[in-house]
């Protein structure tokens, strides 16, 4: 009796389907929990390049993320992240005295954040770290210290800040040898600067006393307000006086000018001004005015004595005078 069945039974279908479903929904599990991982990877990448081209002390520091549960990342809290390298290695100083201080409980969250291993702190030899006193291989072996009860995390963090920054230093990628050069460099160039001139002492800190003792005549003592002159306009009133010769003459023809009646004119245009750009207009107006009455009062003066004394018109008053 043949026992193959070229088709399948509907349980043995469904029974191969969600095991095709399965395998397939691992596979996109994986593809995503690569992608994540390739993404944080990138970001890690980028940060740290990023921190340890850094030179000036003062420019921020970019956090390193980790990977947390659900293949999801996790970024440190601001306000327990250092903002520049100056705030980073200030972190060296801190001790047991300072437990309770923000400098100390930020490096007690990154060292628990990045889950630094802190055990061995206590039982490495210092000597491991001194290279210059490393001589050779041959030398024997130290006897190793005897273990005793582990340091916690607060403990080894208070007892060895430095140990704790260096490891920071390494996850985060930052150098400090670039911001050594960076100071030297700034220091250098502070020094080739030439130096400012010195300014001029001053006699008297304050202005004000400068200013009065400018005003105040010699011998006047300090703190006596200045004197203030002003000049003040005169009006000219009358006219000239004229000469003794010419005062036995006949009085001139023409009309008298006289300072007051332009200077009248003047006062009664300036007064009939409505606004103040009106009145700053008559006020030009009046002096071109006052400067053409005075030159024709000059003329007329001068032609007046050249008229008066003349011989032809001396001639010409004695023949009207005379009979014919």
């Amino acid at each position: 009796m043949d026992t193959h069945r070229p088709l399948l039974t509907r349980d043995e279908f469904l029974n191969a389907q969600h095991k095709q479903d399965a395998l397939l929904k691992d596979e996109i599990r994986s593809v995503r929990r690569n992608v994540a991982s390739l993404r944080l990877e990138v970001k890690r990448l980028n940060a740290y390049t990023k921190n340890g081209n850094l030179k000036n002390p003062m420019l921020p520091i970019t956090p390193i993320p980790k990977r947390a549960e659900g293949d999801r990342e996790m970024f440190p809290e601001d306000r327990l992240f250092p903002k520049h390298a100056r705030q980073f290695y200030a972190m060296r100083k801190v001790s047991s005295a300072d437990a309770h201080t923000h400098r100390a409980a930020m490096l007690i969250y990154l060292i628990d954040f990045y889950n630094v291993e802190y055990s061995g702190w206590e039982q490495d030899d210092p000597r491991d770290y001194d290279y210059e006193a490393y001589e050779s291989s041959s030398e024997p072996e130290l006897p190793t210290p005897q273990s005793g009860p582990k340091l916690g995390l607060e403990d080894a963090v208070l007892s060895y800040p430095g140990r704790a920054v260096e490891a920071l230093e390494t996850i985060l990628g930052i150098n400090e040898e670039n911001f050594i050069r960076f100071r030297e460099r700034a220091a250098a160039l502070r020094r080739s600067l030439p130096a400012r001139p010195a300014k001029r002492q001053q006699r008297f800190s304050d202005p004000v006393g400068r200013e009065a003792e400018r005003a105040s005549p010699p011998g006047t003592p300090r703190g006596t307000p200045p004197r203030t002159s002003k000049r003040l306009a005169r009006t000219i009133v009358g006219r000239a006086t004229e000469r003794p010769e010419m005062a036995d003459r006949a009085p001139a023809k023409h009309h008298d000018v006289t300072w007051d009646e332009p200077t009248e004119r003047m006062e009664e245009e300036y007064n009939d001004g409505a606004s103040e750009q009106t009145r700053i207009t008559w006020d030009a107006s009046a002096k071109a005015r006052k400067r053409e009455l005075v030159a024709r009062f000059a003329m007329a003066s001068r032609d007046d004595a050249v008229s008066e004394g003349s011989a032809t018109n001396a001639e010409t008053l004695s023949r009207f005078a005379s009979p014919s």
